[in-house]
């Protein structure tokens, strides 16, 4: 395992070691198949181990990503 978690017990062991310290991921992919779930999933696994993680979106405003 890598610096990080994806926050998913199959995509850990599938994926591996892929996230690293100072590693951009950038997720991409049609309209409702779960990135900003997947997105929020990553950044609060990994800030509970200790970890600072920077969600940004251009479609998302605040109020939908906390709801």
């Amino acid at each position: 395992m890598g610096d990080f978690t994806f926050g998913v017990d199959g995509l850990d062991r599938f994926l591996g070691d892929v996230l690293r310290r100072g590693s951009l991921v950038v997720l991409a992919g049609c309209p409702g198949v779960g990135k900003t779930s997947l997105a929020s999933t990553i950044c609060c696994s990994n800030a509970l181990r200790g970890f600072k993680c920077l969600y940004l979106s251009f479609c998302e405003d605040r109020e939908k990503l906390f709801n």
